[in-house]
């Protein structure tokens, strides 16, 4: 079941990933020139595999920042375990309680400055993913990864029309 939607939904996530990602990079010139001179230092022009993520956190960087204000995935479902209080609602077990990551990505009591692009939220050592290990996230960041190409194999430089450029994340 978890092979099928990786295959299924895997493909969908990684491409609204990647274009939120550039359409981000092409507002932001100056994080788009530190992926790139960090692609570039580190794969020389070759196309990455995955025994150079390690050695990518600014790509990986702004793939979460990325992430973070566009999420791939509309609504999360979790199941209610035990009795427990929201916001002065009480839930039941087996409650089904729906999250908005757009919502909580873009609260300001989690965020500073939650709706601007800032990919150094997440350097090494700063925040965290917390909670379930998602292998869709997991997956998403590996191929988001694996799939930069250097400008010495076509790397595309990304811009938007004077119309979108507002300074903010939203389009």
């Amino acid at each position: 079941d978890e092979v099928k939607t990786l295959m299924l939904a895997g493909h969908e996530t990684t491409s609204l990933v990647l274009s939120w990602t550039w359409y981000l990079l092409s507002q932001n010139p100056e994080a788009e020139a530190k992926l790139h001179d960090e692609l570039h230092r580190v794969l020389g022009g070759r196309t990455p595999d995955f025994s150079d993520i390690s050695r990518l956190p600014y790509t990986e960087m702004v793939l979460k920042e990325s992430m973070r204000l566009y999420p791939p995935i509309q609504v999360v479902t979790r199941e209610a375990l035990d009795w427990d209080e929201i916001g002065g609602y009480e839930i039941p077990p087996g409650t089904q309680v729906e999250v908005s990551p757009f919502v909580t990505h873009r609260h300001p009591d989690f965020w500073k400055d939650p709706e601007n692009f800032n990919p150094q939220r997440f350097v090494p050592g700063g925040v965290r993913w917390t909670g379930r290990r998602c292998r869709a996230r997991e997956y998403v960041l590996n191929a988001g990864m694996t799939g930069w190409r250097t400008p010495d194999v076509g790397a595309p430089r990304f811009r938007s029309p004077p119309c979108l450029h507002s300074g903010r994340a939203s389009a």
